[in-house]
């Protein structure tokens, strides 16, 4: 699969700064203006104020103590078929390995993270220090290459 034949995409970050949010933003306008229908969830991290988004997010908060999902937004997020997941994140946690390993995408795309191999379809080798923009544009020109 790649990107022209995706129809619904998903896309998961952690929130880390006004330039991701930015970006995050920005392509997934592009992904719409090309006729996507794309949803985005955001991690918060805890201890960490929720700014204003136009899409969901999710915390610790929305487990319980048993580490049972507490929240029916992310649960509906994780029952969606999407084409495509992509994780704009150069770092993972046990929040977002829990959505990227219960996701029904059909295609899991994230950094390569060592042992983490299971959770993803395809993985990119990037640089601790790549910027949002330069992860998006990554991202965007290997899933049109593909076949």
């Amino acid at each position: 699969m790649n990107i022209a034949s995706a129809k619904r995409i998903s896309i998961l970050y952690t929130l880390a700064g006004e330039a991701k949010e930015m970006e995050i933003r920005r392509f997934s306008e592009q992904l719409q203006q090309a006729g996507k229908t794309v949803e985005v969830i955001c991690c918060i991290p805890e201890k960490t104020l929720v700014p204003a988004q136009p899409w969901g997010h999710f915390s610790a908060e929305d487990f319980n103590f048993s580490g049972t999902l507490k929240s029916e937004m992310l649960e509906r997020f994780l029952e969606e078929d999407f084409d495509m997941l992509l994780h704009f994140d150069l770092e993972h946690d046990s929040l977002t390995d829990y959505v990227n390993a219960r996701s029904n995408a059909k295609m899991r795309i994230g950094r390569f993270f060592e042992g983490k191999e299971a959770f993803y379809e395809l993985m990119f080798m990037l640089q601790d220090h790549e910027q949002p923009k330069q992860m998006t544009a990554i991202f965007y020109r290997y899933l049109q290459a593909i076949h």
